[in-house]
């Protein structure tokens, strides 16, 4: 069941633990089931052969977009530094990507289709080596390459890897023009990388788009920091308690709208055309109010 349709056994799992309906669950206490949801998925993502060939195909792409990058080994740059924030876990790759994926501080893993495989997570969430380097987690542009060599490890570490790959996210862009403190909007390189109602991150401050236009992104919460022309944001998986969090927002109207909250009802303004109509998922409305072509003959 685990190898075919693994999620579901694992939802389920929850809401039983969750709903005090597992039929042990006044026996364990609550570490012991986190620790039982924790076997299953090993059991799942431990398993495949160790000569299972690995290619960008074997990773499933999600939001963050993982790119597989050239070379055997663990995550490094041209020049082969390596030393940067990590951690690591008994899982497979298809584990690493999944644990990475839902860690809006990951931007790269390390890791082998094996049955004794360690991966390597480059984030600051639970760190364990090198913590205090950050040059990745900001900048995910800086790995290159896959190298066994990389840095000073000895022969029985170099083995161990040298069927490794590496994957760093690619789904990220940078400010085109510096960010202020207090702001509630940003203008970027590249917008397609994004859609609105996704999860970004500008260094540790993490955001949810509540509207694109043109090269702008527009945000609901004002950023704490000051960040330079150039700095990545990195698109991340919202946080399930920011998800949350935004669920019963009555969102404002959007740019280019008149109106205050899209539940009373908004208009394009003067020049603009479009509609704006209220939604029961996030953003909580769809629709945008565009500029006005001149019409035909003029």
């Amino acid at each position: 069941i685990l190898r075919s349709k693994w999620d579901q056994p694992l939802l389920k799992l929850r809401d039983l633990v969750s709903s005090n309906q597992c039929p042990q669950s006044k026996l364990l206490p609550a570490t012991m089931l986190r620790l039982l949801q924790l076997c299953l998925l090993c059991s799942y993502f431990r398993g495949g052969s160790a000569t299972k060939s690995i290619s960008s195909a074997s990773i499933p792409q999600t939001s963050k977009k993982f790119m597989m990058k050239p070379g055997i080994g663990w995550c490094a740059e041209s020049d082969g530094k390596e030393a940067n924030s990590r951690t690591f876990f008994t899982v497979g790759c298809w584990g690493a990507q999944n644990l990475c994926e839902s860690d809006p501080m990951c931007v790269a893993f390390s890791c082998q289709f094996s049955t004794d495989a360690v991966s390597t997570l480059y984030t600051t969430t639970e760190c364990k080596r090198h913590c205090e380097t950050l040059d990745w987690v900001n900048n995910p542009q800086l790995i290159a390459r896959a190298d066994v060599n990389a840095g000073s490890v000895n022969s029985m570490g170099a083995s161990r890897w040298s069927n490794a790959k590496c994957f760093a996210q690619s789904a990220y862009t940078e400010l085109s023009h510096e960010l202020k403190s207090g702001s509630t909007s940003l203008e970027v390189r590249d917008p397609s990388v994004f859609n609105v109602g996704d999860g970004f991150r500008v260094n540790a401050e993490i955001k949810a788009i509540t509207n694109i236009s043109s090269r702008t992104l527009h945000v609901a919460t004002p950023f704490s920091g000051m960040f330079p022309t150039g700095t990545k944001v990195i698109k991340v998986r919202l946080p399930r308690a920011l998800q949350l969090a935004l669920k019963d927002t009555d969102p404002p109207c959007p740019t280019n709208a008149a109106g205050v909250k899209v539940s009373s009802g908004c208009s394009c303004n003067a020049g603009y055309a479009g509609t704006i109509n209220a939604t029961n998922e996030y953003p909580y409305y769809s629709g945008s109010c565009t500029t006005a072509p001149c019409p035909a003959n003029s």
